[in-house]
Formats: structure tokens, C-alpha cells, sequence
């Protein structure tokens, strides 16, 4: 269930920041067909089908683990969990995930970053000389986005890469290479990938607050929010407990 759990937040991730950025592609050198696109039911219907997609592409991977009988370094009988990659089934998934999760999505991303960053080029070569400072301060803003989408994007990847390479080693790689690792240098290499997938979401918040303003005041806000709710409901209660019965008695 872990194995499984891992990959649909990780292909949930891909097809999550893909949507991001073809969204900011669409905001930045489309403007015109981006307004009112957005609403909180299509947003709503974007990121179901986002999850289902990613629990369903993932639904193989319950057929991955099995479990054998082992024993422990003193000898006492236990039961082990293991994924052997010994079907091409398994091959063939992995090689998709690879392909589709991983290296168009890298593609599609870096193609529509370059095609903002050219837009955005235009358009300050073109406002060069001009006084106009909203236009200057929107076109700052839209860089400081496509900046943050840069980081992301390829802090995401640069996490991912370990995971989708050590996949591909044990693939195509000769059984003694696995052997000579060793129970204890398999388990390292498996769990550092794991741990560098883990690293990326602990990195988003780091990057989003160094970056965004609005992710900051929304942060804020959310603090803020909560301070008021507790302080409201603390009053209510002060309030409901000195109320006096009709008895005359507190």
C-alpha cells in the first residue's frame, strides 16, 4: 500500500505542476483567452480528474509486491516484503511511467517555460522608454512567476531524477551489480530516492514563501483567521458562562 500511495502523489505531482504551468503559459502569451477561464467548478473538475487519473495509472503497482518466507540474522523464520521487476509487464509499466510521467512531461514544461520567458522578453523590449509604470510593474510580476515555476519545476525533476534512474538501473542492469550492493547498500539506495521524492514537497512551501507574495499574505491570512475564529469562540464562551439563569443562579 505504501509503494502505491508513493506513486499516485507522485504522478498526481507531474500532472499538477503540467497544469500550473500551461495555465501561467496560457495567462502570460494568451491573456485574452485565459480571462474567466478559471472557476472554482472547473478548478474543482481539473484536480478530480488529476487524482483519479493518477489512482488508476497507478492501480498496477498493487500487483508488484509479493511476499516470501525469510529469516532473521539469528535465524528465526519471517515474512518479507519484496517488488521484483521478473515480468515484462513490469518492465513495460515502469518504462510508460517513465516516458509519461516523467520525461514529455519535462519536455512539455521546459518548451513552455522558454515560450514565456520570450514572451516576457517582447514584451519589456517593447515597453522600453515608456513611463508606464503598471504596465512595467505587471510585466515584473509575470517574471517573478515564471521565475518561481523555473524553481519549481526543476527542483521537482532534479528530486525525481534519482527515483526514475535507480528504476531503470535495476531494470536493465546485470543481477550480480544488484548482489554486490547488499541487503543493506539496496535498502540505502531505495530509500534515498524515496527521501529525495519526500524532499521536494518539504521544498515547495520554502520556494512559494521566498517567492510569492501572495502565498505569504494568504499564509498570513490563514494564521490570522484562525487567531480571530479562537478568540470569537473563547469570547462566546466567557459570554455563554456569565449569563445569568432565570433561577438568578450562575
Amino acid at each position: 500500500m505504501v509503494h502505491y500511495t508513493e506513486n499516485v502523489v507522485t504522478l498526481a505531482s507531474v500532472m499538477t505542476i503540467v497544469s500550473i504551468t500551461a495555465d501561467r503559459y496560457r495567462g502570460i502569451c494568451h491573456p485574452m483567452m485565459s480571462k474567466g477561464h478559471w472557476t472554482n467548478v472547473r478548478v474543482s473538475v481539473a484536480v478530480t480528474c488529476i487524482w483519479i487519473l493518477a489512482i488508476l495509472c497507478s492501480l498496477p503497482t498493487f500487483f508488484f509486491p509479493v511476499y516470501r518466507d525469510s529469516t532473521w540474522m539469528d535465524g528465526t523464520p519471517i515474512k518479507v516484503c519484496r517488488i521484483p521487476i521478473d515480468k515484462e509487464w513490469k518492465v513495460g509499466y515502469l518504462l510508460a511511467i517513465f516516458s509519461f510521467f516523467f520525461a514529455i512531461p519535462l519536455l512539455v514544461l521546459t518548451a513552455l517555460i522558454i515560450c514565456m520567458g520570450r514572451e516576457l522578453l517582447w514584451h519589456r523590449n517593447l515597453q522600453e522608454g515608456r513611463a508606464d509604470k503598471e504596465t512595467m510593474y505587471t510585466l515584473q510580476k509575470r517574471r517573478r512567476v515564471v521565475f518561481m515555476l523555473t524553481l519549481v519545476v526543476v527542483a521537482f525533476f532534479l528530486c525525481l531524477l534519482p527515483q526514475r534512474l535507480v528504476g531503470l538501473w535495476i531494470i536493465y542492469t546485470d543481477r550480480k551489480n544488484l548482489e554486490s550492493l547488499g541487503l543493506e547498500g539496496y535498502l540505502n539506495l531505495v530509500t534515498f530516492t524515496r527521501v529525495m521524492v519526500y524532499l521536494n514537497s518539504a521544498l515547495n512551501p520554502v520556494i512559494y514563501n521566498c517567492m510569492s507574495t501572495k502565498f505569504r499574505g494568504a499564509v498570513k491570512d490563514l494564521f490570522h483567521g484562525r487567531r480571530q475564529y479562537n478568540q470569537i469562540s473563547f469570547t462566546q464562551g466567557l459570554t455563554l458562562t456569565t449569563v445569568p439563569s432565570s433561577s438568578g443562579s450562575y
